[in-house]
Formats: structure tokens, sequence, C-alpha cells
């Protein structure tokens, strides 16, 4: 049951989701249809709450409780396809990302520990979070925390990151968006 949704929401809620977890911001969501300002909010649409009575979305489904999730999924997913005509399903592609990477050398501690202990999947939530950045990938396999004071900007982050042995840097990746397509 799900009420107040924009369609690109709603996909990423009733689609079985990609290996990785991360916020649904506009660049992880291509829009393939005639009229993009009816799937999926954007600020530049005026009020949030103008546009979600216009266009927001409630979907409920009753489906028997012996089917496994996975199927389900799919059930709810064809609904909204016939529904809204128009489809969605998760793909890879090679778009513009943030990809965080180690620098040459060793990993220097940030012995001071001024500002928050963040591990690099939380800086990543955050600028995803944002929904102004393009995707973030993290390429550093490194599992320990950074100490953040407050950042404004990617500048002020990338000082910081290079700081403690990172870098943030704009690179095309590969990585898991949600494709909604018309049905023409």
């Amino acid at each position: 049951f799900h009420i107040n949704y924009d369609l690109a929401e709603l996909y990423r809620r009733v689609l079985p989701p990609p290996e990785e977890s991360f916020a649904m911001i506009p660049s992880r969501v291509i829009i393939d249809t005639d009229r993009p300002e009816l799937v999926m909010y954007r600020k530049d649409y005026g009020p949030r709450e103008d546009w979600m009575r216009a266009n927001g979305c409630a979907y409920e489904a009753i489906l028997a409780d012996s089917l496994p999730m996975t199927e389900k999924r799919k059930q709810m997913a064809e609904q909204l396809g016939v529904f809204t005509g128009i489809g969605g399903k998760w793909e890879r592609r090679e778009t513009n990302c943030l990809v965080v990477r180690r620098l040459p050398g060793e990993v220097p501690y940030d012995e001071r520990g001024e500002g928050r202990a963040l591990r690099i999947k939380d800086v990543r939530f955050v600028l995803d979070f944002k929904g102004i950045y393009p995707p973030v990938v993290d390429e550093t396999g490194y599992g320990g925390h950074l100490y953040l004071p407050g950042w404004e900007n990617l500048e002020e982050l990338n000082t910081l990151l290079n700081r403690q042995g990172f870098e943030i840097v704009e690179d095309m990746r590969e990585v898991d968006v949600l494709v909604l397509t018309a049905d023409r």
C-alpha cells in the first residue's frame, strides 16, 4: 500500500532493488516519456504539495500471501505499467559520477579527530540526499572512519578528504539507474 509518491518512487519501491542501496536522486532516473513532469517531481515544477496534488500516486495491491516476494513485486510493476502506460526497470548504464578514490601512498590517519566520524558510505548518502550531485561511487575499499568537520560544497569536502588520503572526482562509471519508458 503506497500513498502520495511520484511514479519513479513507486517503481523504486516495487521493483526488486539492485544490489547496492542508495537514495533515489534525479541522476539515477532516466525518464523516456513525452511528459516527464508527470513522472518525477523536480524543484523547478513549483511547490511539491501542488505538484503532488496533481500528479501524486496512490497504489494498493491485493496479492496472495503465498506468492514469493519476487513474484509480488513483478506483478505490482506490471500493474503500474498497465495503469500508467509507463514501464519501469533497473538497468546498468554508464553515467557521470562522483568517484571517491584513494590518493597514492599511505592513508594518513587524521589524529585531530575534528568533526563527525563518518564512513565513506555515510558521505555518499549525504551527497545523494542533497539530490544535486551525480551518483557517488566508492572505489576506496576503506571501511574506517573519516573525520569531517562541516563542509558546504564539493571543493571543501575534497580538501577534507585529501587530508585523510582520499579524493572525490567526476568520472564515468556504470551504475544502476531506474529507466521509465512510455508504452508507444
